[in-house]
């Protein structure tokens, strides 16, 4: 994020900005240009893994960052995440049946709809 703030606000080239050399140029531009590089003081943040985990791993977020950062480091790690999406999908189908019969158990046992419509024409 730092570095895209940099090359937006400076205008400077694709590149000319890396994880290596990010102290560097932000000295040289703080020296160059202290105006412009105080309005953005604000925002620039010091980056770390570990504050970004900290700060996205949240319910859902949970699944998705850190159980692939564990299947990364694993042997064999493209059969795992494989296996770990296909597990998600199962979830998910899982899911969406069980939603699927809470609504129509109480349409096929109303008395209005059981009456008029058999219960394949309801269920599909």
């Amino acid at each position: 994020r730092v570095i895209l703030l940099l090359l937006n606000a400076f205008d400077l080239e694709e590149g000319s900005v890396t994880a290596d050399n990010l102290k560097e140029m932000k000295d040289y531009l703080m020296a160059t240009y202290p105006q412009e590089y105080a309005q953005l003081a604000p925002q620039i943040k010091n980056c770390s893994l570990e504050a970004e985990l900290d700060t996205a791993v949240q319910g859902t977020g949970l699944a998705f960052i850190v159980y692939s950062e564990a299947i990364k480091n694993m042997e064999v790690p493209q059969l795992y995440s494989v296996l770990y999406f296909f597990m998600l999908l199962m979830l998910g189908i899982g899911s969406m049946l069980g939603n699927t019969a809470a609504i129509l158990t109480p349409l096929t046992d109303s008395r209005v709809i059981a009456s008029r419509f058999p219960k394949e024409v309801v269920s599909g």
